[in-house]
């Protein structure tokens, strides 16, 4: 009796478990930058930030993943000092990722996201976090993070409000 009841304990268990679906699987993320091309983005390098048309500056952001699927995606894009984690700037779009232009089966790609900083002269010369997520219409989600160090020579001072 008692082993009818543990087995059916179980299956109830698993029964549950699969009908929630259990934990969103997980993709594969590589952040890098470029407003053409995919370029690989290692951590500690050293990035120009470009004066965009309104005034404002960004760092060229583009992402290659697998596990998800092709189509609508929502974006958040998260850029920090290292040494001011309070001072995340946080940004959230929807953008259309594509299979890879070099064709690599089961690759997408995002190229030139403009990863906008406000205040700008703040983040120069200084290790900053840009951290890309990345989740599907299914769930799926992927994750990458890179430490650049951004110049702008067009930029004064650090001026805070």
């Amino acid at each position: 009796m008692r082993i009818r009841f543990a087995l059916s304990l179980l299956l109830t268990l698993f029964g549950f478990a699969c009908i929630s679906g259990g934990p969103t699987p997980e993709g594969v993320l590589e952040l890098g930058t470029g407003e053409a091309e995919f370029v690989p983005l290692a951590d500690g390098q050293d990035v120009d930030l470009t004066a965009g048309a309104q005034g404002g500056h960004h760092l060229w952001l583009s992402i290659r993943t697998e596990g998800l699927s092709s189509g609508r995606c929502d974006l958040h894009v998260g850029v920090w000092p290292e040494d001011d984690p309070g001072a995340q700037q946080n940004s959230w779009v929807g953008v259309r990722v594509n299979p890879a232009v070099d064709g690599a089966p089961g690759t997408l790609e995002y190229i030139g996201w403009p990863g906008l900083i406000a205040n700008p002269e703040c983040f120069v010369e200084r290790r900053v976090h840009f951290q890309v997520e990345l989740t599907d219409e299914r769930g799926v989600h992927a994750m990458d993070e890179r430490v650049v160090v951004p110049h702008s020579p067009d930029l004064g001072p650090c001026v805070t409000p």
